[in-house]
């Protein structure tokens, strides 16, 4: 591989952590790229971007340096240097950056929002430091609109985000730590909009106006190679709102006002964007995707016509395809704060394309990383089947015969010689490699039972039953756990069963079951025979079944009625499950029969 392609390979893993918010890991993954190929602009803007997720902006500023000092005319690396400047308080050096940005690429829009951003902090700032500035923005007069605005009045009203504010005011410093939470981006937006409108309203009497500040200082990555998926069709956005590129937040122009390029821009790409979708109603993907495309290019900070592009290539099956959108979808989204939850989508879609393609873990991930963003219900249980499938697939990548058969023949060899722990550890192995086989819950039944873990046993039984229903010795494991148990009476409904199966030595070995019952049940009569009431009365108390029978009022009836009606008793016994539960009252010495 060649130094190139290793570059490559460590900037696509670096931008998949960066979409996965583990900035410090893709800054060691871009760090290595970078020692492969040190001549690639984009590389040391994706580490500063890194860097700028991990708040180190004076690294973001070297790293921003450094892409323009090898790629002078490329735009991008100027909205990097802006954006460090302006969170290490260096605004004049801010505006420079964006201004030099723009002088290469007047249109983009990300580089007009950071200056509009530095505009509005200078002139909220005036000539103090800008710590002094922002405690004024932060002051008890300006907090006042974020309980009433109607973007911000509902993070006013949460408690943990009324912590997050207070720390602000008392400490505005701490505010980088914060930057990250889309509450507080949103916070610092209309308090910087409604300061830089103040200052503007007062220079021109009344006719200036604020900027929406719906895109600035986020942080990206460049070329980003991400991977993500979903269930389900993948619906292009229409919504109106949705829709509206993060760029032209500004208010429609009144009818004497010209209409900017900018607008005529955003307004071009809107009806791609609804040919695209006509399209996509028609299922004519090839031309969806050519409108959605032509949206992008034209506002490349619209993060919409990226998530219905890759809603388009997830329904045409086109996966790797859709994961790429995806992940710049999500860089697009962070870098202009975007609603986080279109970015919320982008990555629930990413999870479903990487289930389709049986990237099954890298699909959960996807899909939490949604639910950070936005708690979806629909997204939440296309996790929980997704958790579901995997913890399947691991149990079923696990099975194997030969393996299953080597850990029964130790279990076999445990427990022959007694050691009847060992010997289930062996045979729980041997039931994950084939958890199909009847006769190691058979084993592992017989095990419990000489330990005394009788439910376990029971259980064992039961499943070895399900598995088998011919399998005699699963009856016979069964009517030895309730033989322990004193239920008599159900150990002789088990050992009838045994009777009715085609095996030739069935007959048999029911009969000495029967016979064996019988014969505890006379054992156990006499033991009663010689017990107090109380000692009696203590025994079937310490039975839940026996519990129950006694408190089932039409258990009680019954009983009234045998007691001195020898036809109702014999009517009564003819049905089973009475019969079984008079059984097992005799059995425990709670009716006598002389």
């Amino acid at each position: 591989m060649t130094d190139k392609a290793k570059a490559d390979q460590f900037k696509a893993e670096g931008n998949t952590a960066f979409t996965a918010g583990n900035f410090e890991k893709a800054v060691e993954l871009f760090s290595s790229a970078i020692a492969c190929d040190g001549t690639n602009h984009v590389l040391f803007s994706n580490r500063s971007g890194a860097y700028a997720g991990m708040k180190d902006y004076k690294k973001a500023l070297e790293d921003a340096d450094k892409c323009i000092a090898i790629k002078p005319d490329w735009a991008k690396g100027y909205s990097r240097r802006g954006a460090a400047h302006f969170f290490l308080g260096n605004l004049e050096e801010a505006e420079q950056a964006y201004k030099a940005g723009l002088e290469i690429e007047p249109a983009n829009a990300s580089l007009k929002q950071g200056l509009q951003d530095v505009a509005a902090a200078i002139a909220s700032a005036g000539s103090m430091p800008l710590s002094d500035a922002f405690k004024q923005i932060f002051a008890p007069q300006n907090l006042q609109q974020l309980l009433v605005h109607p973007t911000t009045r509902k993070y006013m009203q949460e408690p943990d985000f009324q912590l997050i504010m207070a720390d602000v005011v008392k400490n505005p410093s701490s505010m980088s730590k914060y930057l990250q939470d889309p509450r507080f981006s949103a916070v610092l937006n209309v308090l910087l909009s409604s300061a830089g409108a103040a200052e503007e309203e007062e220079a021109n009497a009344g006719h200036g106006h604020a900027h929406d500040g719906s895109e600035g200082h986020g942080h990206s990555h460049d070329g980003s190679e991400g991977h993500g998926h979903s269930h389900g069709p993948a619906k292009p956005s229409t919504s109106a709102s949705a829709s509206k590129p993060a760029a032209a937040a500004a208010p429609a122009p009144a009818a004497s006002e010209p209409v900017t390029e900018e607008q005529k821009v955003n307004a071009q790409a809107e009806k791609e964007k609804e040919l695209g979708t006509a399209a996509y109603k028609k299922r004519d993907f090839a031309t969806a995707a050519k409108h959605y495309t032509a949206a992008y290019e034209l506002v490349p900070t619209n993060i919409v016509y990226l998530n219905n592009r890759a809603a388009v290539h997830f329904e045409s099956g086109a996966y790797d395809l859709c994961l790429e959108d995806c992940a710049k979808a999500v860089e697009v989204g962070r870098e202009n704060r975007a609603d986080f939850k279109l970015i919320a989508k982008a990555l629930s879609r990413a999870g479903s394309a990487a289930q389709k393609q049986g990237k099954l873990t890298e699909a959960l991930n996807f899909f939490n990383k949604s639910l950070s963003e936005h708690r979806n219900p629909e997204v939440n249980e296309k996790k929980q089947l997704l958790e579901k499938e995997i913890e399947l697939k691991k149990k079923t990548d696990y099975i194997d015969v030969a393996k299953s058969a080597e850990a029964r023949e130790r279990g076999n060899a445990l427990f022959k010689s007694s050691d009847f722990i060992n010997a289930i550890g062996e045979y729980s192995e041997a039931i994950k490699r084939n958890p199909s086989d009847a006769k190691l819950y058979s084993n592992r039944a017989a095990c419990y039972t000489k330990i005394l873990e009788l439910p376990l046993a029971a259980k064992d039984a039961d499943e070895c039953i399900r598995l088998d229903p011919t399998f005699i010795k699963g009856y016979q494991r069964k009517a030895t756990v309730q033989i322990a148990r004193k239920d008599f009476a159900a150990a002789m409904e088990t050992y009838d069963k045994i009777s009715k199966l085609e095996d030739p030595t069935a007959k048999q070995i029911a009969e000495e079951g029967m016979a064996q019952c019988r014969q505890a049940i006379m054992r156990n009569h006499n033991s009663n025979e010689n017990a107090s009431e109380e000692e009696i009365a203590q025994r079937a108390m310490a039975d839940p079944e026996l519990r129950e029978i006694m408190a089932d009022p039409v258990m009680r009836q019954i009983l009234e009625q045998m007691t001195g009606d020898p036809v109702a008793a014999a009517a009564h016994m003819k049905n089973p499950e009475v019969a079984r539960k008079i059984q097992k009252l005799i059995s425990a010495g709670i009716i006598k029969v002389r």
